[in-house]
C-alpha cells in the first residue's frame, strides 16, 4: 500500500517536472506581401440621414423632471406607498406647469402638456380613492407620452 502511494507520488512529481521544463514554442506568421484587406462595409446604409450631436433638439429640463417624478410615483404605487406617490405627483405637476408656462410664453403649442396635467389630476384622484392599480396604469401611459414630447 505504501509502495503504491509512493509510486503515485513519483509519477505526479515526474509529470510536474516534465510540464515545467518544456520550452515555450514560438510561432512565426508570414503574410503575403500582395495581401490587402478589403475595407469593412459601413454599418450605416447609404442615403441614411445622419443627425450630428449639435443638430439634436435640446431636452426640456422640466419635462424630464416631470417624467422622472411620474416614474417615481409609479414605483411608490407598486409598493403601495400612497403618500410618497402623491408627493411625487405634486413635484411632477410643478415641473410640468413650469414647462407649460415656458412654452406658452414662447408661442410653442403645449396641448400635450395640458393633457399631461389633466392625466396627473386623474391619477391623483384615483390614488385618493384607493384605486392604486388604476392610478399606476394611468401614470405609465403618461410617462410614455412625456417621453415622446418634442422639446
Amino acid at each position: 500500500m505504501a509502495g503504491s502511494v509512493a509510486l503515485v507520488g513519483c509519477l505526479g512529481l515526474l509529470i510536474i517536472l516534465v510540464s515545467c521544463s518544456s520550452k515555450p514554442q514560438v510561432e512565426t506568421v508570414t503574410i503575403d506581401p500582395g495581401y490587402h484587406p478589403t475595407p469593412m462595409p459601413s454599418p450605416i446604409p447609404a442615403g441614411t440621414l445622419v443627425i450630428r450631436e449639435q443638430e439634436l433638439p435640446v431636452a426640456d429640463r422640466d419635462v424630464e423632471i416631470a417624467g422622472d417624478r411620474i416614474a417615481e410615483a409609479t414605483i411608490h404605487l407598486t409598493r403601495r406607498e400612497r403618500t410618497a406617490a402623491l408627493r411625487a405627483l405634486i413635484q411632477a405637476r410643478t415641473a410640468a406647469t413650469r414647462a407649460l408656462d415656458r412654452r406658452r410664453r414662447s408661442g410653442i403649442p403645449a396641448d400635450d402638456l395640458v393633457s399631461t396635467l389633466a392625466g396627473l389630476d386623474r391619477a391623483e384622484r384615483a390614488i385618493q380613492h384607493g384605486e392604486l392599480g388604476d392610478a399606476r396604469r394611468q401614470l405609465i401611459i403618461l410617462d410614455r407620452q412625456l417621453d415622446g414630447l418634442e422639446p
